[in-house]
């Protein structure tokens, strides 16, 4: 294949979905071209990207085990939309959708060294305005681990003092004009008049309470300094206070059993959400929940996909083999029951016009909870048709 115009004939000549290693052999090359070849044939490159998103929308169950194909392919096109703003809106739904791919499948991890790379090359991409949200939904964890033994070691106006800061925290990512560098310096100080010594790490109580005081120290750092860096670390803070627990139990997270422990499962599943929420749009206070007292995704793209096709079926029989479902959305507050929902769109041809639907399915429930059209118009077709009976 000879450049662009050369790849586009050959990737014209396969069918509409590619086997998982033909299509990250076709994107490997496509990432070798940049802003001058592109805006030589931007159609060809365009519609490329397309008909990649489209095919790729096949291969949930398989892209796993070609992670780093699609990440470096995402972080291609974030970089390619500085120099097309007017497909600014197309490649940032790609990038969803194959961060949506990545993310919300049942990723196979094998140890904890293999995770430990995952977590912080994501964390490095985690936007700024972001990141005291990543620090803080730690401390919050941290919090609901140790907030009931703290008395037993500090005082009451020390444990006040440490719920003030992350309060005040909390303000200042929901208003930033809260932010106040003399503030900050003053909770710091008072901060070091707490002795973490007394504390012994290899318990895991204490373990909580040691890393909460030292994980507001760096937060309460980063907002004086305004360096990032800190959340290549603070990230593993409760694991290691499950890390700790796992211990006194006889058990080593590096080993297939202590990584198999439920607990810690369960932690990883819950940073690896909150990261990819994290990516995106600015997060506020509110958001502080997600995924906290065992909350948890329980589906995934594979699934939703299932359950919108049943659905589809059902209640929308004539646009079965018409209507492409082409993007998948996981929204942490949609007024669904249990909040969290995905978001499927699908697309199909009516009078020579594309028409959209979105099919908005609850987390908790498992089931479509309703549908919307491009007018903003919300319907229940199982309500109404349960209501003709």
């Amino acid at each position: 294949m000879e450049g662009l115009v050369g790849l586009y004939e050959a990737f014209s000549k396969e069918g509409t979905f590619l086997d998982i290693e033909k299509e990250c052999h076709y994107i490997k090359y496509l990432m070798n071209f940049w802003e001058k070849e592109i805006k030589e044939h931007p159609t060809l490159f365009f519609d490329m990207v397309e008909r990649i998103d489209i095919s790729h929308q096949q291969n949930v169950f398989e892209a796993p085990s070609y992670r780093e194909v699609y990440y470096n392919f995402a972080y291609y096109l974030m970089k390619i939309r500085a120099f097309f703003p007017e497909q600014k809106d197309f490649l940032g739904m790609v990038v969803e959708n194959i961060r949506a791919e990545v993310w919300q499948v049942e990723i196979s991890i094998k140890d904890f060294n293999s995770y430990t790379k995952l977590i912080r090359r994501e964390t490095a991409s985690i936007p700024e305005y972001n990141l005291l949200f990543l620090g803080c939904w730690i401390v919050e964890r941290l919090w609901e681990r140790c907030s009931d033994v703290l008395t037993i070691f500090f005082d009451t106006e020390k444990v006040e003092c440490l719920r003030d800061i992350l309060d005040y925290l909390w303000q200042v990512i929901d208003e930033n004009s809260l932010w106040n560098k003399e503030k900050m310096q003053q909770y710091y100080e008072a901060l070091q008049g707490i002795d973490k010594s007394i504390l012994e790490e290899t318990d895991f109580e204490e373990k909580a309470i040691y890393e909460l005081v030292r994980a507001l120290e760096v937060l309460l750092q980063y907002c004086i300094r305004k360096e990032r860096g800190f959340e290549s670390t603070i990230w593993q803070a409760v694991i290691d206070v499950i890390d700790a627990k796992m211990q006194m139990d006889g058990k080593d997270i590096h080993t297939s059993e202590g990584f198999a422990d439920e607990e810690l499962q369960y932690e990883m599943e819950c940073l690896r959400y909150i990261l990819y929420f994290s990516q995106e749009s600015k997060k506020h206070s509110y958001d502080k929940q997600l995924f906290s007292k065992g909350r948890r995704i329980h589906l995934n793209k594979g699934k939703v996909l299932k359950i919108v096709k049943v659905y589809q079926e059902q209640y929308f029989p004539k646009l079965v083999g018409e209507e492409v479902l082409s993007h998948i959305q996981l929204s942490p507050r949609f007024g669904v029951e249990g909040d969290i929902a995905w978001i499927i769109t699908g697309e199909h041809n009516f009078l020579g016009d594309v028409w959209e639907q979105w099919y908005v399915v609850s987390d908790i429930t498992e089931e479509v909870d309703n549908v919307f059209d491009k007018f903003g118009n919300r319907y229940y077709p199982h309500k109404e048709n349960l209501n003709k009976h």
